[in-house]
Protein backbone atom coordinates (compact mmCIF):
# COMPACT_ATOMS: atom_id res chain seq x y z
CA UNK A 1 0.00 0.00 0.00
CA UNK A 2 1.35 3.33 -1.22
CA UNK A 3 0.61 6.34 1.05
CA UNK A 4 -0.83 8.51 -1.56
CA UNK A 5 -3.53 5.40 -1.90
CA UNK A 6 -3.46 4.97 2.00
CA UNK A 7 -4.19 9.08 2.14
CA UNK A 8 -6.69 8.37 -0.71
CA UNK A 9 -9.01 5.71 1.20
CA UNK A 10 -8.72 8.26 4.66
CA UNK A 11 -9.59 11.03 2.15
CA UNK A 12 -12.72 8.71 1.09
CA UNK A 13 -13.99 7.76 4.43
CA UNK A 14 -13.81 10.77 6.07
CA UNK A 15 -16.49 12.44 3.58
CA UNK A 16 -18.66 8.92 3.59
CA UNK A 17 -18.90 8.65 6.97
CA UNK A 18 -19.37 12.71 7.85
CA UNK A 19 -22.08 13.12 5.60
CA UNK A 20 -23.81 9.97 7.46
CA UNK A 21 -23.49 11.26 10.15
CA UNK A 22 -23.32 14.77 12.06
CA UNK A 23 -20.36 14.63 15.03
CA UNK A 24 -19.05 10.71 13.72
CA UNK A 25 -15.80 9.35 15.66
CA UNK A 26 -14.01 7.85 13.66
CA UNK A 27 -11.41 5.08 14.71
CA UNK A 28 -8.57 3.96 12.15
CA UNK A 29 -6.47 0.83 13.44
CA UNK A 30 -3.68 -0.38 11.17
CA UNK A 31 -3.69 -4.06 11.64
CA UNK A 32 -1.75 -6.69 9.55
CA UNK A 33 -0.16 -8.87 9.37
CA UNK A 34 2.45 -6.72 10.39
CA UNK A 35 2.05 -3.18 9.67
CA UNK A 36 5.37 -1.99 11.39
CA UNK A 37 6.61 -3.52 8.20
CA UNK A 38 5.32 -0.28 6.21
CA UNK A 39 7.96 1.57 7.66
CA UNK A 40 8.13 4.60 10.30
CA UNK A 41 8.54 7.26 7.33
CA UNK A 42 5.71 5.83 5.76
CA UNK A 43 3.66 6.10 9.29
CA UNK A 44 5.21 9.55 9.76
CA UNK A 45 3.63 10.94 6.44
CA UNK A 46 0.40 9.49 7.22
CA UNK A 47 -0.32 10.68 10.61
CA UNK A 48 0.46 14.31 9.50
CA UNK A 49 -1.50 14.03 7.07
CA UNK A 50 -4.41 12.61 9.51
CA UNK A 51 -3.86 15.11 11.59
CA UNK A 52 -4.56 17.89 8.98
CA UNK A 53 -7.39 15.64 7.38
CA UNK A 54 -9.46 14.78 10.56
CA UNK A 55 -8.90 18.06 12.64
CA UNK A 56 -12.32 19.36 14.34
CA UNK A 57 -13.30 15.62 13.96
CA UNK A 58 -13.11 13.05 17.12
CA UNK A 59 -10.80 10.37 16.13
CA UNK A 60 -8.72 7.75 17.18
CA UNK A 61 -5.73 5.83 15.69
CA UNK A 62 -4.57 2.60 16.67
CA UNK A 63 -2.20 0.25 14.99
CA UNK A 64 -1.68 -4.18 16.39
CA UNK A 65 2.11 -5.25 16.34
CA UNK A 66 3.91 -7.68 17.47
CA UNK A 67 6.23 -5.53 18.30
CA UNK A 68 9.60 -7.16 17.32
CA UNK A 69 10.06 -4.26 14.75
CA UNK A 70 9.80 -1.48 17.78
CA UNK A 71 12.25 0.89 17.89
CA UNK A 72 12.76 4.41 19.83
CA UNK A 73 11.73 6.42 15.99
CA UNK A 74 8.38 4.24 16.43
CA UNK A 75 7.81 5.11 19.50
CA UNK A 76 8.22 8.16 19.61
CA UNK A 77 6.33 9.10 16.61
CA UNK A 78 2.83 6.76 18.41
CA UNK A 79 3.20 9.62 21.20
CA UNK A 80 3.59 12.49 19.48
CA UNK A 81 0.51 11.27 17.57
CA UNK A 82 -1.27 9.58 20.28
CA UNK A 83 -1.04 6.46 18.68
CA UNK A 84 -3.07 3.46 20.58
CA UNK A 85 -0.45 0.35 20.82
CA UNK A 86 -2.20 -3.14 20.51
CA UNK A 87 0.46 -6.01 20.85
CA UNK A 88 0.27 -9.61 20.04
CA UNK A 89 1.35 -12.17 23.34
CA UNK A 90 0.35 -15.43 24.26
CA UNK A 91 1.56 -15.29 27.78
CA UNK A 92 4.80 -16.35 29.11
CA UNK A 93 7.24 -17.60 27.52
CA UNK A 94 6.54 -21.09 27.59
CA UNK A 95 3.36 -19.86 26.29
CA UNK A 96 3.97 -17.39 23.13
CA UNK A 97 6.88 -19.19 22.06
CA UNK A 98 4.55 -22.43 21.01
CA UNK A 99 2.63 -20.19 18.41
CA UNK A 100 4.61 -17.69 17.35
CA UNK A 101 7.65 -18.69 15.84
CA UNK A 102 9.82 -16.85 14.85
CA UNK A 103 10.94 -17.01 10.14
CA UNK A 104 14.85 -17.88 11.24
CA UNK A 105 13.48 -20.36 14.20
CA UNK A 106 16.29 -19.34 16.32
CA UNK A 107 15.47 -15.96 17.77
CA UNK A 108 13.41 -15.79 20.73
CA UNK A 109 10.38 -13.09 19.86
CA UNK A 110 9.03 -13.40 23.47
CA UNK A 111 12.53 -11.82 25.43
CA UNK A 112 12.54 -8.64 22.24
CA UNK A 113 8.25 -8.43 22.56
CA UNK A 114 8.33 -7.90 26.76
CA UNK A 115 11.47 -5.62 26.01
CA UNK A 116 9.73 -3.46 24.06
CA UNK A 117 6.69 -3.52 25.99
CA UNK A 118 8.29 -2.32 29.03
CA UNK A 119 10.18 0.40 27.02
CA UNK A 120 6.45 1.47 26.15
CA UNK A 121 5.45 1.64 29.67
CA UNK A 122 8.18 3.54 30.49
CA UNK A 123 6.70 5.88 27.82
CA UNK A 124 3.32 5.90 29.70
CA UNK A 125 1.81 3.84 26.94
CA UNK A 126 -1.19 1.65 28.32
CA UNK A 127 -0.49 -1.93 26.92
CA UNK A 128 -3.83 -3.26 25.52
CA UNK A 129 -3.02 -6.98 24.27
CA UNK A 130 -4.57 -9.55 22.05
CA UNK A 131 -3.98 -13.53 23.10
CA UNK A 132 -4.35 -16.45 20.97
CA UNK A 133 -5.26 -19.37 23.38
CA UNK A 134 -4.32 -22.55 22.41
CA UNK A 135 -3.95 -26.39 23.56
CA UNK A 136 -0.86 -25.38 25.47
CA UNK A 137 -2.79 -22.80 27.54
CA UNK A 138 -4.81 -25.93 28.33
CA UNK A 139 -4.03 -26.34 32.46
CA UNK A 140 -2.35 -23.07 31.91
CA UNK A 141 -5.11 -20.34 32.77
CA UNK A 142 -3.60 -19.40 36.28
CA UNK A 143 -0.61 -18.94 35.08
CA UNK A 144 -1.46 -17.03 31.79
CA UNK A 145 -3.85 -14.79 34.10
CA UNK A 146 -1.18 -13.90 36.84
CA UNK A 147 1.36 -13.28 33.61
CA UNK A 148 -0.75 -10.51 32.45
CA UNK A 149 -1.71 -9.37 36.12
CA UNK A 150 2.35 -8.96 36.75
CA UNK A 151 3.44 -7.04 33.67
CA UNK A 152 -0.26 -4.71 33.60
CA UNK A 153 -1.08 -6.06 30.28
CA UNK A 154 -4.60 -5.61 29.65
CA UNK A 155 -5.77 -8.45 27.36
CA UNK A 156 -8.53 -9.83 25.54
CA UNK A 157 -8.38 -14.07 24.86
CA UNK A 158 -9.34 -15.16 21.82
CA UNK A 159 -9.38 -18.91 20.95
CA UNK A 160 -6.92 -20.03 17.71
CA UNK A 161 -9.29 -19.27 14.69
CA UNK A 162 -9.14 -20.78 11.39
CA UNK A 163 -8.28 -18.76 9.08
CA UNK A 164 -5.20 -17.65 6.70
CA UNK A 165 -2.27 -19.58 7.75
CA UNK A 166 -3.87 -20.88 11.26
CA UNK A 167 -5.75 -23.64 8.91
CA UNK A 168 -2.78 -25.81 8.41
CA UNK A 169 -2.34 -26.09 12.34
CA UNK A 170 -5.85 -25.89 13.78
CA UNK A 171 -6.57 -29.02 14.50
CA UNK A 172 -3.11 -30.12 16.21
CA UNK A 173 -2.83 -26.71 18.10
CA UNK A 174 -6.64 -25.58 18.13
CA UNK A 175 -8.64 -25.81 21.31
CA UNK A 176 -12.54 -26.36 21.33
CA UNK A 177 -15.47 -24.81 22.28
CA UNK A 178 -15.84 -26.61 25.28
CA UNK A 179 -12.26 -26.13 26.10
CA UNK A 180 -12.82 -22.71 25.19
CA UNK A 181 -15.33 -21.96 27.59
CA UNK A 182 -13.66 -23.67 30.11
CA UNK A 183 -10.87 -20.98 29.76
CA UNK A 184 -12.61 -18.52 29.28
CA UNK A 185 -14.69 -19.40 32.80
CA UNK A 186 -11.55 -19.65 34.81
CA UNK A 187 -10.33 -16.47 33.77
CA UNK A 188 -13.36 -14.38 34.48
CA UNK A 189 -13.36 -15.87 38.46
CA UNK A 190 -9.59 -15.11 38.53
CA UNK A 191 -10.28 -11.69 36.90
CA UNK A 192 -13.41 -11.17 39.57
CA UNK A 193 -12.43 -12.14 42.56
CA UNK A 194 -9.06 -10.63 42.40
CA UNK A 195 -9.03 -8.11 44.77
CA UNK A 196 -5.73 -6.48 43.07
CA UNK A 197 -6.98 -6.76 40.05
CA UNK A 198 -5.80 -3.72 37.97
CA UNK A 199 -7.12 -4.60 34.37
CA UNK A 200 -10.32 -3.97 32.82
CA UNK A 201 -10.58 -6.93 30.73
CA UNK A 202 -12.76 -5.83 28.15
CA UNK A 203 -14.31 -8.94 26.79
CA UNK A 204 -15.38 -9.94 30.44
CA UNK A 205 -16.92 -5.82 30.85
CA UNK A 206 -18.19 -5.78 27.28
CA UNK A 207 -20.31 -9.58 27.43
CA UNK A 208 -21.46 -8.52 31.47
CA UNK A 209 -22.72 -5.17 30.11
CA UNK A 210 -24.58 -7.18 27.17
CA UNK A 211 -26.52 -8.84 29.30
CA UNK A 212 -27.15 -5.69 31.93
CA UNK A 213 -28.18 -3.42 29.17
CA UNK A 214 -29.26 -5.46 26.27
CA UNK A 215 -26.95 -3.82 23.64
CA UNK A 216 -23.88 -4.77 21.95
CA UNK A 217 -20.42 -3.17 21.37
CA UNK A 218 -18.20 -6.14 19.90
CA UNK A 219 -17.87 -6.62 16.71
CA UNK A 220 -18.44 -10.48 17.25
CA UNK A 221 -21.96 -9.92 18.99
CA UNK A 222 -23.45 -7.55 16.36
CA UNK A 223 -26.72 -7.27 14.71
CA UNK A 224 -24.45 -6.53 11.62
CA UNK A 225 -20.96 -5.71 12.22
CA UNK A 226 -20.55 -4.58 8.64
CA UNK A 227 -22.32 -1.34 9.93
CA UNK A 228 -19.65 -0.17 11.33
CA UNK A 229 -16.84 -1.57 10.21
CA UNK A 230 -14.42 -0.85 6.66
CA UNK A 231 -11.96 -3.28 5.96
CA UNK A 232 -9.57 -2.35 2.69
CA UNK A 233 -6.39 -4.59 2.45
CA UNK A 234 -3.42 -3.35 1.26
CA UNK A 235 -4.49 -4.79 -2.02
CA UNK A 236 -7.28 -1.89 -2.28
CA UNK A 237 -10.10 -4.43 -1.62
CA UNK A 238 -12.84 -3.75 0.74
CA UNK A 239 -13.91 -6.96 2.74
CA UNK A 240 -16.38 -7.82 5.38
CA UNK A 241 -13.50 -7.90 7.89
CA UNK A 242 -9.65 -9.08 8.34
CA UNK A 243 -10.27 -12.62 8.85
CA UNK A 244 -11.32 -12.33 5.06
CA UNK A 245 -8.21 -11.25 3.72
CA UNK A 246 -7.13 -14.40 3.07
CA UNK A 247 -5.84 -15.05 -0.30
CA UNK A 248 -8.19 -18.11 -0.83
CA UNK A 249 -11.09 -15.35 -0.06
CA UNK A 250 -10.32 -12.05 -0.94
CA UNK A 251 -11.32 -12.10 -4.57
CA UNK A 252 -14.38 -13.98 -3.56
CA UNK A 253 -15.76 -11.76 -0.80
CA UNK A 254 -14.35 -8.57 -1.94
CA UNK A 255 -17.39 -5.47 -1.85
CA UNK A 256 -15.45 -3.80 -4.26
CA UNK A 257 -11.32 -2.49 -4.95
CA UNK A 258 -10.59 1.12 -3.98
CA UNK A 259 -8.10 1.54 -7.30
CA UNK A 260 -11.06 1.01 -9.64
CA UNK A 261 -14.37 2.44 -7.48
CA UNK A 262 -14.79 4.78 -5.24
CA UNK A 263 -15.57 4.11 -1.33
CA UNK A 264 -19.46 5.33 -1.65
CA UNK A 265 -19.78 2.87 -4.96
CA UNK A 266 -18.61 0.06 -2.78
CA UNK A 267 -20.40 0.76 0.42
CA UNK A 268 -23.86 0.91 -1.61
CA UNK A 269 -22.71 -2.40 -3.07
CA UNK A 270 -22.26 -4.46 -0.54
CA UNK A 271 -25.92 -4.74 0.44
CA UNK A 272 -26.01 -7.11 -2.07
CA UNK A 273 -23.55 -9.30 -1.27
CA UNK A 274 -24.09 -12.50 1.11
CA UNK A 275 -21.90 -11.44 4.00
CA UNK A 276 -23.66 -8.15 4.63
CA UNK A 277 -27.01 -9.96 4.27
CA UNK A 278 -25.80 -12.91 7.17
CA UNK A 279 -27.66 -11.21 9.67
CA UNK A 280 -31.20 -12.02 7.75
CA UNK A 281 -30.14 -15.30 6.52
CA UNK A 282 -29.44 -16.34 10.68
CA UNK A 283 -32.78 -14.89 11.77
CA UNK A 284 -34.44 -16.93 9.57
CA UNK A 285 -32.88 -19.96 11.65
CA UNK A 286 -33.66 -21.81 15.20
CA UNK A 287 -30.73 -19.09 16.45
CA UNK A 288 -33.51 -16.56 16.60
CA UNK A 289 -35.48 -18.85 19.56
CA UNK A 290 -32.31 -18.12 21.70
CA UNK A 291 -32.61 -16.41 24.45
CA UNK A 292 -29.49 -14.67 23.56
CA UNK A 293 -30.30 -14.14 20.41
CA UNK A 294 -30.72 -10.27 20.92
CA UNK A 295 -27.23 -9.64 22.29
CA UNK A 296 -25.26 -12.40 20.23
CA UNK A 297 -27.14 -12.59 16.60
CA UNK A 298 -25.37 -15.79 16.04
CA UNK A 299 -21.63 -14.73 16.45
CA UNK A 300 -19.09 -14.11 14.27
CA UNK A 301 -20.02 -14.05 10.46
CA UNK A 302 -16.43 -15.73 9.60
CA UNK A 303 -17.27 -18.28 12.61
CA UNK A 304 -20.36 -19.32 11.03
CA UNK A 305 -19.07 -18.99 7.13
CA UNK A 306 -16.13 -21.35 7.53
CA UNK A 307 -18.13 -24.46 8.76
CA UNK A 308 -19.08 -24.99 5.47
CA UNK A 309 -19.06 -22.06 3.28
CA UNK A 310 -22.29 -20.23 3.95
CA UNK A 311 -23.87 -17.51 5.76
CA UNK A 312 -26.62 -18.54 7.45
CA UNK A 313 -24.39 -20.67 10.04
CA UNK A 314 -23.98 -19.54 13.74
CA UNK A 315 -20.48 -19.45 15.46
CA UNK A 316 -19.00 -22.92 15.90
CA UNK A 317 -18.35 -20.90 19.39
CA UNK A 318 -22.42 -21.08 20.16
CA UNK A 319 -21.74 -23.16 23.31
CA UNK A 320 -19.22 -21.67 24.66
CA UNK A 321 -20.76 -18.34 24.65
CA UNK A 322 -24.29 -20.14 26.64
CA UNK A 323 -21.59 -21.11 28.98
CA UNK A 324 -19.93 -18.00 29.84
CA UNK A 325 -23.06 -15.62 29.34
CA UNK A 326 -24.54 -18.14 32.02
CA UNK A 327 -21.69 -18.12 34.44
CA UNK A 328 -21.62 -14.39 34.12
CA UNK A 329 -25.26 -14.00 34.79
CA UNK A 330 -24.46 -16.05 38.32
CA UNK A 331 -21.36 -13.95 39.28
CA UNK A 332 -23.65 -10.45 38.38
CA UNK A 333 -26.43 -12.29 40.50
CA UNK A 334 -24.01 -12.45 43.42
CA UNK A 335 -23.47 -8.82 43.85
CA UNK A 336 -27.30 -8.27 43.26
CA UNK A 337 -27.16 -6.83 39.65
CA UNK A 338 -30.25 -9.26 38.14
CA UNK A 339 -29.70 -9.40 34.01
CA UNK A 340 -32.56 -8.14 31.71
CA UNK A 341 -31.80 -10.96 29.54
CA UNK A 342 -33.42 -13.48 30.78
CA UNK A 343 -32.35 -17.39 30.74
CA UNK A 344 -34.94 -20.05 30.69
CA UNK A 345 -36.07 -21.63 33.91
CA UNK A 346 -34.32 -24.69 32.79
CA UNK A 347 -30.75 -24.51 34.36
CA UNK A 348 -30.09 -27.27 32.02
CA UNK A 349 -31.26 -25.50 28.87
CA UNK A 350 -29.17 -25.27 25.54
CA UNK A 351 -31.33 -23.45 23.54
CA UNK A 352 -33.56 -25.28 20.64
CA UNK A 353 -29.91 -25.37 18.11
CA UNK A 354 -28.53 -27.64 20.32
CA UNK A 355 -25.26 -28.36 21.60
Amino acid sequence: MTVNFAKDLLQQSRDVFQSKEKHPRFKMLWHGGEPLLWGVDNFREILLYIKTLFEGCKYDVSIQTNLTLLNDEYINLFKENNVNVGISLDGPKYLHNFLRVPADNKTDSFEIIMSNVKRLQNEGFRIGCVSVLSKKHIGNIRNFYNFMQQNNIFFRANPLYCAGESKGIINEMGITPSEYSEMVIELFDLWYYDETNKNDNSTFIEMASNLITGKTSLCVFKNNCQNGVICISPSGDVVPCGRFCDIELIDKFSYGNLHTDNLQTIINRREEKDAYRRSSYIEKTNCKECYLFSICYGGCLHDGYSIDGNFDKKTIFCISYKKIYKHITNRLREIGIESIIKEPFNDNYEGTNGI
